[in-house]
């Protein structure tokens, strides 16, 4: 019945807030982003999540001032190393707390269970947003597997070990939520720390690369992004163009100081004109730089920049 209702009424219920029962007894406030083939994509404290059809039992109007945030809780079994990348992975997540499972959960069910989040889930028989969840590297990968006691089915989500923003995907799938696409500070410390590699320097962000544009140094924005073809194309244009003007400025200038002073101008212009071109290119990815020689009868009497549409 109730994927039936989210057809026919789904779109009303977008930014809508309602009270979701999953389980007898385990309901959770949300706001419906909206309803998709597979279920409902909400909106916590947390993240977004989706709520399969199947997986809600009811849907109850509440207001918006009535909500109250659930705390989300991971009970946390990392094998020998794996403690730190795992909690750093879901440290700027709000209303999450993770607890050392080796310290919470009974002795006996662990020496029961050993590892298996669907076997321990047994010693935490009340309702709440508790994961447990087993980190362990295979190979290559690390895996996510969780269980949320209640439920039969086990996640398990996997990440290449050499990548960060996998790792972080993966921890949020483990807790039912939508990958946000954003790599802590925290996480990068500590892969840095468990894979013996300097932490990544991100690259300056697009407005400061724009602001460097003005700076009167042909290519930097384009230098400071790693993008080493887009400096020598602004490099070039700017130093090809101020070239030309300052050929043309000494034709039509009335003294030498005017033309000191247009071919200043003109030189600054295209430098920030070229900066600003590349710079642009280089973020939609839609340019390659050569140089064609341009040949007469004699010869090669030069050479042109040539941008065509080839990726890095």
């Amino acid at each position: 019945m109730i994927p039936v209702l989210a057809l026919l009424f789904g779109v009303a219920w977008g930014g809508e807030t309602r009270h979701v029962v999953v389980e007898p007894g385990l309901g959770i406030d949300v706001e419906i982003v909206s309803t998709e083939a597979g279920g409902f994509r909400v909106r916590v404290p947390q993240g977004e999540r989706l709520l399969r059809f199947n997986d809600v039992l009811s849907l109850e109007p509440i207001e918006r001032e009535a909500m109250t945030a659930p705390q989300f809780e991971v009970v946390l079994l990392a094998d020998p190393g794996l403690d730190a990348i795992a909690r750093a992975a879901w440290s700027t997540i709000p209303a999450l707390e993770i607890v050392d499972g080796r310290a919470v959960i009974p002795a006996p069910a662990q020496e029961a269970c050993g590892t298996d989040p669907s076997c321990l889930a047994s010693a935490y028989p009340d309702t709440a947003w508790r994961w447990i969840v087993h980190v362990s590297q295979i190979g290559d990968t690390l895996q996510f597997e969780s269980v949320l006691p209640g439920r039969e089915s086990v996640v398990r989500a996997v990440a290449p070990a050499d990548a960060a923003v996998a790792i972080r995907a993966a921890a949020e799938q483990a807790i039912d939520l939508e990958a946000d696409g954003r790599v802590p500070a925290e996480l990068l410390q500590a892969y840095s720390d468990w894979r013996g590699v300097p932490a990544a320097r991100p690259k300056p962000g697009h407005a400061h690369s724009v602001a460097l544009g003005f700076v009167p140094f042909p290519g930097l924005p384009s230098l400071v992004q790693h993008d080493y073809a887009g400096f020598g194309g602004a490099l070039g244009t700017a130093v090809a163009t101020s070239a030309a003007w300052v050929g043309l400025t000494g034709t039509v200038s009335t003294s030498k100081t005017e033309h000191i002073a247009l071919g200043a101008v003109g030189a600054y212009l295209f430098t920030v004109a070229s900066n600003q071109l590349f710079l642009q290119l280089h973020v939609q990815h839609k340019v390659s730089v050569g140089l064609m020689p341009i040949g007469g009868a004699s010869g090669v009497d030069g050479a042109a920049i040539v941008l065509g549409s080839g990726r890095f």
